[in-house]
């Protein structure tokens, strides 16, 4: 092996060459150089070897015709006698040499596993299925937040007005106060809660249809007051709507296109 077979494959820290069989090796001399030693080379390499490295197996040694006419002798070393080398020094040149010499092993392990994967067709069907799984979970994953995102823009409104509702301080509410949150009378939400089958007039007064009773929507309250056409004190039943029943009529009433004078003022912001 000469050095014309070698072809640069890194170069950070220490230079690292692959040879014509794929194998990553480091050369002697540039590893002499870089962990910064004065022991000449030669002296030094006949060192490192008398620890047990093999020739042929875990090094082979190359020789370089000079200009002069002289020639220099180098060595071809494998990752590991290289990353045993750099350890013995007990240098940090040697330690950081170690470690990255370490590091790229095992890129280049991984990367072999990938090669061998791509050359085996079984392996490539099951790398290919498991990618259109993924896919697909990605897909529906993405379909799902996006199903979520228009819930949220639903019920966002909602949970707000809902906060106001169970934050008010107030327990009851009359026809009036919840109609002029939309701006309108009493008279035109009860009309429209009429219209909805919510409410129904008896006698002089409103009260919830029986499919809606019991949900706790309302309460009645007795009121006494004056007649002045018998010139008697009668009693008069009124409805009150409860928090829970000022939540109902807002989803009725928004299901036909009415909401808050707030909430629609605030949409206004929004869209400008």
């Amino acid at each position: 092996m000469t050095n014309e077979n070698l072809q640069v494959f890194s170069t950070d820290v220490i230079p690292v060459y692959t040879t014509d069989t794929g194998e990553k090796v480091v050369l002697g001399r540039e590893l002499h150089e870089k962990l910064g030693l004065k022991a000449r080379y030669n002296d030094w390499i006949n060192n490192m070897i008398a620890y047990g490295f093999a020739n042929n197996v875990d090094y082979t040694s190359i020789t370089k015709n000079l200009v002069n006419g002289g020639r220099k002798v180098d060595h071809v070393l494998s990752l590991d006698m290289a990353k045993h080398i750099a350890m013995i020094q007990r240098t940090p040149q040697g330690m950081a040499i170690r470690q990255k010499l370490i590091d790229l092993e095992k890129k280049v392990s991984e990367g072999d596993v990938v090669v061998e994967a791509l050359c085996n067709p079984e392996a490539v069907a099951k790398m290919l299925m498991k990618y259109s799984e993924e896919q697909k979970k990605n897909a529906e994953l993405t379909a799902q937040n996006k199903e979520l995102e228009k819930k949220n823009e639903y019920m966002a409104p909602r949970a707000d007005y809902c906060d106001n509702v169970l934050q008010s301080t107030s327990v009851l509410y009359t026809s009036t106060d919840i109609a002029k949150e939309y701006g309108w009378s009493a008279a035109k939400l009860n009309k429209i809660l009429h219209e909805l089958h919510v409410i129904m007039k008896v006698g002089k007064n409103w009260h919830l249809y029986s499919v809606e009773d019991g949900k706790g929507y309302v309460e009645y309250k007795e009121t006494k007051y004056y007649d002045r056409f018998t010139g008697k004190t009668e009693r008069s039943s009124y409805l009150y709507w409860t928090e829970f029943g000022k939540a109902y009529i807002y989803d009725r009433l928004k299901k036909i296109g009415f909401t808050p004078r707030s909430e629609a003022s605030r949409k206004v912001k929004e869209v400008k």
